[in-house]
């Protein structure tokens, strides 16, 4: 599905030049259920907007389907982002003056689906997660876990292979992030969608199909029965 060749992620800071990533090789396929940890500043976020297309690298390939892009903005890698790929982000990242309907109908402005069709699907994909009775209210008017319910929606509306999630939990108390991480497994299982997240939540960890960590700019796959990983500081 996606495979990362040598990536590596330079910033430019005072005149210095950065390294968070250095020479990534991973790949995801299709129903896989990945978790990515690593502490704070260590480059998750920034490996998964790579992915997703919201930020270039310095270095290396992220290939789609075994088809090598001719560039960062290659019509085909950009089709894989939009029509396979869902993002969901640590703050939710909802317009405030749209509803929730339309919050989640985002996606569709930019497909083929004709507009008269977007309200039905948009409310199909509601009731499959329990907020479709929230669907006239703004943002403002959610709590966490509703606007968490929100934002995966929108990222399911366009029925990916790949969801893509930045801190899924990060916002929510303990009750309502296990619900979301239901949510998910159920999204994996049952749907077979593809998982990808970063987390500091062991709740995730423990129920992901593989583990990676990311340290001094590498990544690398983590055996999380190692007693060491137990009391691991990437946590």
């Amino acid at each position: 599905m996606v495979e990362l060749q040598n990536i590596s992620k330079r910033f430019v800071f005072h005149k210095e030049n950065l390294t968070v990533l250095d020479n990534i090789n991973f790949k995801i396929q299709a129903n896989d259920f990945i978790s990515i940890m690593g502490k704070s500043g260590s480059g998750k976020t920034t490996l998964l907007n790579i992915i997703s297309g919201l930020c270039k690298p310095s270095s290396g390939t992220v290939l789609f389907n075994n088809s090598k892009p001719k560039g960062f903005f290659d019509n085909y890698a950009s089709r894989f982002r939009s029509d396979s790929m869902g993002f969901v982000f640590q703050h939710f990242n909802l317009i405030p003056y749209h509803t929730v309907l339309e919050n989640v109908v985002v996606p569709l402005k930019f497909s083929s689906l004709p507009p008269k069709h977007h309200k039905r699907l948009g409310l199909d994909i509601l009731n499959q997660l329990d907020i479709h009775d929230k669907h006239h209210h703004y943002p403002h008017m959610l709590s966490g876990g509703q606007m968490q319910r929100v934002a995966i929606a929108r990222a399911l509306i366009k029925s990916p292979k790949l969801i893509l999630a930045d801190e899924p939990t990060g916002n929510l108390d303990d009750h309502t992030a296990s619900e979301i991480i239901d949510l998910f497994v159920k999204l994996n299982e049952e749907n077979h969608v593809a998982l990808l997240l970063s987390t500091h939540d062991r709740r995730i960890i423990d129920r992901s199909k593989d583990t990676y960590s990311i340290e001094n700019k590498c990544l690398k796959k983590v055996d999380t029965g190692d007693p060491v990983y137990q009391f691991s500081k990437s946590l």
